[in-house]
């Protein structure tokens, strides 16, 4: 009875175009199948176990989050959906910490990642950590 495995996209160039085949190899006169997955766009490959064992990437928010209370005596609040019942930017987030003299400061975005973001720049005066820069393509990607 085979196993139905669900697999992620090429952990290293995030291509889908994947190719299943075994790989038999012998031992002590017995032939044993290891099912492997190899990305066809940059030829990595591994046992479909490991492939699907990947831990998958965390979103851009939660980043952002990470990032923003990452020092110490850092935090960030989460505000409602729509917090002022208006046309104005859907989501907010109130950040503290030195980049902000220490007082509580709002930022707004079109989503809860937008407004995370716009208090990530302030903080980074503008420099964009890889991995979150990564997050932030993967989410557009996919819409």
């Amino acid at each position: 009875m085979s196993k139905v495995t669900i697999l992620g996209p090429c952990p290293l160039c995030h291509s889908a175009k994947l190719n299943l085949f075994s790989q038999w190899t012998g031992w002590r006169g017995q032939m044993i199948e290891t099912p492997k997955v190899q990305c066809t766009d940059c030829r990595c490959e591994a046992t479909v176990e490991a492939w699907s064992a990947r831990k998958p990437a965390p979103p851009a928010a939660w980043l952002l989050v990470e990032a923003l209370r990452a020092d110490e005596g850092y935090s960030v609040t989460l505000i409602c959906d729509n917090p002022d019942f208006n046309m104005g930017p859907n989501s907010a987030v109130e950040v503290c910490g030195d980049f902000t003299d220490w007082s509580e400061r709002r930022f707004e975005g079109d989503n809860l990642t937008g407004a995370l973001m716009a208090a990530y720049l302030a903080k980074t005066g503008g420099a964009v950590s890889p991995e979150i820069a990564d997050a932030l393509k993967r989410e557009a990607a996919h819409g």
